[in-house]
């Protein structure tokens, strides 16, 4: 359960005050309306249908839950499943998370802490007392498939479109250091396989690459790369996926294109530290249940700037072989 309120202009205690008694009315009288029912079904009908005709439709109905080793929490449910869940199942569900459910509780903003912690005191804090986080170890095993496999695809389309992802199993995020690393190699892939496309091939491939690391489930994580592709080219861009993520993993990667890969994130990090999305939703929503988010946000950049050519170069090989 998740909430955000969003004040353009300057905050006063008030207006945080409303937000505050609004929120904890939601969770003390929370509504289960038949027709958000309906609007959720019409959304599903939808949803299904974009996923009949697109080369989107496995990524989002099968294969997160095949990356998963067939965990049934991964994975979007097939249609009559979602259609026939109920209210009174989700209310079931819900109620007892929102009547005893431990509350974290982020505030980031130009305000007074003082008026703010006495808010928060008036409103959430005056709830009775919550239940501690259970113990969650034994929900937290999940597992990429040892076996590599391929599957193909078919999808019912008036237009000659499909689409190519690769998948390589990689590492949680857990640990940050190597997960930014993780983000840089992904970076240098993608910049590659750009270039050999667009010289080798004459196309304006604008293929995307990146590192989809758990910070849940310990050990678990990937790379993908995926590119939008002629179907009738499909083999030449497979081959040249395997290649380039043999090549990285044999010789590893040059200097200039850590560089090149390393300018624009440093940029981004600099400019997400001055935005209170960032803070929010990376760092102060989640402080109380990890902690160690606050020593990630103080080194981020430092460390991000420090990254060297032997350690992108350690887990390509790690990562990146052909087999």
């Amino acid at each position: 359960f998740n909430d955000s309120f969003v004040f353009s202009g300057a905050t006063n205690s008030r207006d945080l005050l409303l937000a505050l008694q609004f929120l904890t009315a939601k969770i003390t009288d929370p509504g289960y309306r038949p027709e958000a029912l309906r609007q959720a079904t019409k959304g599903i009908e939808q949803m299904f249908l974009g996923f009949a005709h697109t080369p989107n439709g496995p990524l989002a109905l099968e294969i997160s839950n095949l990356l998963a080793s067939g965990d049934p929490r991964f994975g979007t449910p097939p249609k009559d499943v979602l259609l026939s869940r109920t209210l009174e199942e989700v209310k079931a569900w819900l109620t007892p998370q929102l009547q005893k459910g431990p509350i974290e509780i982020g505030i980031v903003g130009d305000m007074d802490i003082e008026e703010t912690i006495t808010a928060v005191a008036q409103t959430l804090g005056a709830l009775p007392t919550r239940d501690s986080t259970p113990n969650l170890d034994a929900l937290l095993k999940v597992s990429f498939p040892s076996t590599p496999f391929t599957k193909t695809y078919t999808i019912d389309s008036q237009i000659p479109k499909g689409l190519a992802v690769f998948y390589w199993p990689t590492t949680d995020s857990l640990n940050v250091h190597v997960n930014r690393r993780l983000n840089i190699m992904a970076s240098i892939f993608a910049d590659r396989l750009r270039l050999k496309l667009r010289e080798e091939m004459g196309g304006t491939y604008s293929p995307s690459a990146r590192s989809m690391a758990s910070d849940v489930f310990p050990g678990y994580g990937y790379m993908t790369s995926s590119i939008d592709i002629d179907p009738t080219m499909s083999d030449k861009i497979v081959d040249a996926m395997k290649e380039i993520a043999g090549d990285m993993a044999t010789h590893g990667v040059t200097e200039d294109e850590l560089e090149r890969a390393k300018l624009p994130a440093l940029t981004s990090v600099r400019e997400s530290a001055r935005t209170n999305g960032y803070w929010l939703g990376n760092v102060v929503s989640r402080a109380q249940d990890k902690p160690e988010v606050l020593d990630w946000a103080r080194s981020r950049e430092s460390d991000m700037a420090s990254i060297s050519k032997a350690d992108i170069d350690a887990l390509t090989k790690a990562y990146l072989s052909p087999d």
